[in-house]
C-alpha cells in the first residue's frame, strides 16, 4: 500500500469507487496541500495483463512465421520431387513405348499379336495422360 493509499483511508473515508482523487494534507502551519492520489493498481494490473497478451502473441505470429517458411520449403521439395519423378516415369514410358514400336512392326502378319500389342499401347498412353494429369493439378 502506497502513502498515498494509506492517508486517503483516513481522510475519505467512502469507499475507493467514490472517493476524490485528491488528497488534503493539512500542515500544524494551517497550509493546505492538495495532493493528487490516482489508484494505480488497477492500471498497472490491467497494464502487465495487456503486455503479457501482447508478448504472447508476439510469440504466437513469431512461430506461425516460422511454419509457413518451413511449410513453403517442404511445399518447394515435394514440386521438384514430383517433377523430377514424373519425368523419369515419362522417360520410361518413352522408352516402353518405342520398344513397343519395334515389336509391332517385327510382327506385322500376327493379328492376334497385334491386338495385344494396340492394347499395351493404349494403356501406355492412359498412364501418360495420368501423369500429364498430376502436372496439371500439381500447378493448381
Amino acid at each position: 500500500m502506497t502513502a498515498f493509499e494509506f492517508a486517503g483511508q483516513y481522510v475519505y473515508l467512502y469507499p475507493p469507487d467514490w472517493r476524490s482523487n485528491l488528497i488534503t494534507s493539512l500542515f500544524t502551519s494551517g497550509l493546505a496541500v492538495i495532493i493528487a492520489y490516482f489508484p494505480l493498481k488497477a492500471y498497472y494490473d490491467m497494464n502487465t495483463q495487456l503486455l503479457s497478451e501482447v508478448v504472447r502473441r508476439h510469440g504466437v505470429e513469431i512461430e506461425l512465421r516460422e511454419q509457413k517458411e518451413h511449410l513453403k520449403k517442404t511445399n518447394k521439395k515435394l514440386t521438384m520431387l514430383s517433377t523430377i519423378t514424373r519425368h523419369d516415369i515419362k522417360n520410361t514410358l518413352t522408352g516402353f513405348v518405342g520398344f513397343l514400336q519395334l515389336v509391332k512392326n517385327e510382327a506385322p502378319d500376327n493379328p492376334s499379336l497385334n491386338e495385344h500389342l494396340n492394347k499395351v499401347m493404349e494403356c501406355s498412353e492412359t498412364i501418360e495422360q495420368q501423369i500429364e494429369f498430376t502436372r496439371y493439378y500439381e500447378e493448381l
